[in-house]
């Protein structure tokens, strides 16, 4: 088939399906208030296609897709999802859209592509892609409690972002940041709370390195605070880690 299955009502759901081997779109969302739950959607060109708003996928594999997800409209979500073994795993140029308690691994180029305002990253594993997360003049994201290891080229890159939180998440690449342009506050003030690596402290992310050589690996603990580093992680001149946490 050409495409597999339109959804272009309100409040509709495409349920416990298979959608598989369309030459163009798998699903397609027009309307709002529409979900795709417990689903399959693989080998499409395009597997899912949100241009709604307020839908949702959730608790579902898309995978094996030139691209997997994309979304242009607005409050959509992937909840519980895994999105994997596609070209382009996320592609977000919606506003407040969220990406939450979900797995982006293995895609061959970018896990998640954000070019959207107010758009979050939460609670997820962004691993094993050519690149992590591609910020591209975005502006208020969120980034928080993520995973985002293993990513070939590099964890987080970023051009031309404005006014984005990043905070509590850990990055174990060989390259975790590469800025073009843009920046970001890359902690929030320090408050008790289960970090990312298992502290007790949340401020900043951690910085790791696959060789044991990152900066949360190799710089002392605050005398006072074994969870966070005596220092600033600074990045560029523009962005700061000002509260890095300490791997453990």
């Amino acid at each position: 088939n050409n495409n597999g299955v339109t959804v272009n009502g309100d409040n509709d759901s495409v349920v416990d399906s298979t959608v598989s081997n369309n030459t163009e779109l798998g699903v397609s969302i027009t309307g709002s208030h529409d979900s795709i739950a417990n689903s399959n959607v693989t080998y499409n060109w395009l597997g899912v296609y949100v241009t709604g708003d307020n839908d949702s996928i959730a608790n579902s594999t898309v995978s094996y897709n030139g691209l997997g997800v994309s979304i242009t409209g607005s409050h959509d979500s992937i909840i519980g999802s895994t999105v994997g073994h596609d070209g382009l795993g996320v592609n977000i140029t919606g506003s407040y859209d969220s990406v939450v308690d979900s797995t982006v691994s293995n895609n061959s180029g970018l896990g998640v592509y954000v070019t959207g305002d107010n758009d979050s990253i939460a609670n997820s594993t962004v691993s094993y892609n050519g690149l992590g997360v591609y910020l591209y003049y975005d502006s208020g994201t969120l980034i928080t409690g993520n995973i985002v290891s293993g990513n070939s080229q590099c964890g987080l890159y970023m051009n031309g972002s404005r006014g984005d939180l990043i905070y509590n998440n850990l990055f174990n690449n060989t390259v975790n940041v590469y800025i073009v342009s843009g920046y970001a506050r890359w902690n929030v003030s320090l408050r008790p709370g289960k970090n990312i690596v298992g502290g007790d402290m949340i401020g900043g992310n951690a910085w790791l390195s696959p060789n044991g050589t990152g900066f949360s690996q190799v710089t002392p603990a605050l005398p006072n605070d074994p969870y966070i580093c005596d220092e600033p992680y600074v990045i560029n001149a523009n962005n700061t880690d000002y509260l890095p946490l300490k791997y453990p």
